[in-house]
């Protein structure tokens, strides 16, 4: 193969890769139906001639096995997530059955068992306090409390003298006393790592939509502006955010839990 038709096959071979790529993003976030078998087939084909090939310039040779160790990346990306949808695991089918069914008519049995566990976890009571540690030597002797002392005797006017405070109540060594239960509280607002992940999927969504990417500023401003506003409305509830498409355009959707 001469040079100039390798550079052009190597330069087709990235665009088909990114292609690839793209559409894989819409399988996952469901605007493809099925998987993108056949773009990928052709993938592999012009890999597979390139590789046969013998290219003598560094740079050629480079260019090839960087865009050989991204699909492979890719392929190990591809190949989980897929494996997540099968299972019924996977985030954001799962985030959309339960809008539409809820946790409990879900079809898959990994999801059921999954949230079961979920729910076991939420409603498991809080671990005994430890009981405690027993001594030796004298101070595992049992405390005697004195006796009182004898009431004072009656003077000759007829007056009783003033009769000694009673001793004071000692706890049981075994029973330590109850901890302080802290008040039930709101949920807490969207942290960074959850605004990072909402901004990558976001930006996925629009790559697949052919729409210009959002910055992460112009995200976090529009999650704080709309959790602020939900949260004076429903104070004790989980605020969520999700990446859906309206009209064909990437949006984001608070869900109020």
């Amino acid at each position: 193969m001469e040079p100039q038709e390798l550079d052009q096959a190597i330069e087709e071979l990235e665009i088909r890769l990114e292609r690839l790529r793209a559409l894989y993003e819409q399988y996952f976030l469901g605007i493809e139906k099925i998987e993108p078998t056949v773009a990928r087939k052709d993938v592999d084909r012009r890999l597979y001639l390139l590789r046969r090939e013998k290219i003598r310039n560094t740079a050629r040779r480079f260019k090839l096995q960087t865009i050989i160790q991204r699909y492979n990346t890719f392929q190990q990306y591809w190949q989980r997530i897929c494996r997540e949808i099968e299972n019924g695991t996977y985030k954001r089918h799962r985030l959309r059955a339960e809008r539409v069914q809820g946790p409990s008519d879900l079809l898959t049995i990994a999801t059921r068992r999954r949230f079961g566990r979920e729910r076991e976890q939420s409603s498991a009571p809080p671990p005994p306090e430890p009981a405690a540690t027993p001594v030796s030597g004298e101070a595992a002797r049992p405390h005697t409390v004195p006796s009182p002392a004898p009431a004072a005797a009656i003077p000759s006017n007829g007056r009783r003298g003033a009769q000694p405070p009673p001793p004071p109540k000692r706890r049981p060594a075994g029973n330590p006393p109850p901890a302080a239960v802290p008040p039930k509280t709101g949920a807490g607002p969207v942290g960074a790592h959850a605004l990072r992940e909402l901004h990558a999927r976001l930006v996925a969504a629009s790559r697949a939509a052919n729409r210009p990417a959002v910055s992460f500023e112009t995200v976090e401003k529009t999650v704080k502006a709309t959790e602020a506003a939900l949260r004076a409305k429903h104070a004790n509830r989980r605020i969520l955010f999700d990446v859906v498409l309206k009209d064909g355009k990437p949006a984001l959707k608070p869900i109020v839990r």
